[in-house]
Order: structure tokens, then sequence, then C-alpha cells
């Protein structure tokens, strides 16, 4: 049977022993009954839940463990591609024709280099306002007593396993 079906079955039994229907034994055979067949499904349920978490954290870790080795090969690629290029440039070469793998040195984009931001016009400068509410501040006050319009602290419950 199913968690939800157990759950529904406690509630019918709830009704049926507030308005009367069953005696005192038959409520207390069946709850017993419900109680240890709910008991075991809820454990089942946390087993497979703390597994899914174990699972899920070793994926973060195994992410982890790659994104470092990916910044890695990255920091190595662009070390090896800038000492090409020095190379390539200390000895005047701007292309290597070769079938497998052409190297050429081609011209960037024009890039802004800003020298001294004090003396750009205002024109180009543009301003952003950020909006940031300091929820850490607002619970402690709230937390002290103090009234702090448009919040409130909310007591909420998780489920802990193990």
């Amino acid at each position: 049977m199913k968690l939800y079906q157990l759950t529904a079955q406690h509630e019918e039994l709830r009704a049926l022993t507030e308005s009367g229907e069953l005696s005192e034994q038959d409520v207390a055979d069946t709850i017993e009954a419900l109680s240890g067949e709910f008991d075991d499904k809820a454990v089942s349920t946390a087993i497979i839940i703390k597994e899914m978490d174990a699972e899920a954290n070793a994926i973060a870790s195994a992410i982890k463990e790659m994104d470092t080795r990916k910044r890695a090969l990255k920091a190595r690629a662009d070390w090896l591609k800038n000492y090409l290029s020095i190379n390539m440039a200390e000895l005047k070469i701007t292309s290597i024709k070769n079938p497998i793998m052409p190297i050429k040195v081609v011209k960037n984009n024009p890039a802004v280099e800003i020298s001294d931001e004090e003396v750009i016009p205002t024109k180009y400068i543009h301003y952003e306002n950020i909006k940031k509410i300091d929820k850490k501040s607002i619970s402690e006050a709230l937390k002290g007593g103090e009234y702090v319009s448009g919040c409130a602290l909310r007591q909420s419950t998780r489920l802990k396993l193990g």
C-alpha cells in the first residue's frame, strides 16, 4: 500500500472513531496495523531520500573536480597559445601553412583602453542603482522585538532524516 493511501486510511479511521461506529478494540487493532505499516513505509522513503541526497552530493563533488580540471586545462592551453604567439612574433612569422593545423596571427577587434576615468565626459558614464535588502539585519531587528514595516519572521519546518 502506498504512503498516501495509508494516510487516507488513518483519516478514515479517525472519522469512524469520532462517529462511534467502531469498538475500542477494533480501533486499537486497526491503529496498530496501520501505524506499523506507515512507519515501515516512512522509513523506507527516508532511506531513499538519503540515498538520493548522497548521490546528488557525489555528483556535485564530481562536477567540482571536473571544473577544477577544466580550469587547469584551459589555463595551460592559454599559456601554450601565448607561448606560441610570443615565439612567432620574435621570429616575425605571421602564418604557418599546414594541412592539419594552419596557424595565423590575426588582429583582434579594437578594444577601448581607459587611462584616466576622471577625465571621461559624463555622456559616456552610466550609473547603476542596485537595491539590496539586508535580510540578516532585518532578522536581527525582528528577533530583538523591533517592528520592521513590510517584514515578519516566518518559522517553517523541515524533515530531518537520520
